[in-house]
């Protein structure tokens, strides 16, 4: 947490861009991060009241890259470095789920799909 990195208000701005209008998190879509202190798992719903930049940009911050994101009282990130990448485990039962990942690489591996070379496949 205290790497030097790209500063979170400039994180912010980027993921601004990246989400264009949207300005809160839509209904049914839930995004996840970790406690930096706690390691818990947080999955942040529409109806938190946490942001939609604040949402993705802790979802998205990544140690020693982006650096860790406030979210209400709670230092987060997660960056795919998480126990799981996808957290896809939040979705079992569902009927139906659309899981975004962002990723650099996809490769097919015989362990299944894996969006990184971290070990960790969904």
């Amino acid at each position: 947490m205290a790497a030097r990195s790209i500063p979170s208000d400039k994180f912010q701005t980027n993921i601004k861009v990246f989400l264009g209008d949207m300005k809160t998190i839509p209904k049914k879509m839930y995004i996840t991060t970790i406690d930096c202190y706690t390691a818990e798992r947080l999955v942040i719903a529409p109806d938190s009241g946490v942001s939609v930049i604040d949402a993705c940009a802790a979802s998205a911050s990544a140690p020693g890259v982006t650096g860790p994101t406030w979210v209400k009282d709670r230092v987060c990130m997660d960056g795919s470095i998480g126990s799981t990448e996808t957290h896809c485990d939040i979705v079992a039962g569902s009927r139906r789920a659309l899981v975004v990942a962002l990723a650099d690489t996809i490769q097919q591996e015989k362990e299944g799909l894996r969006l990184n070379h971290l070990p960790n496949t969904i």
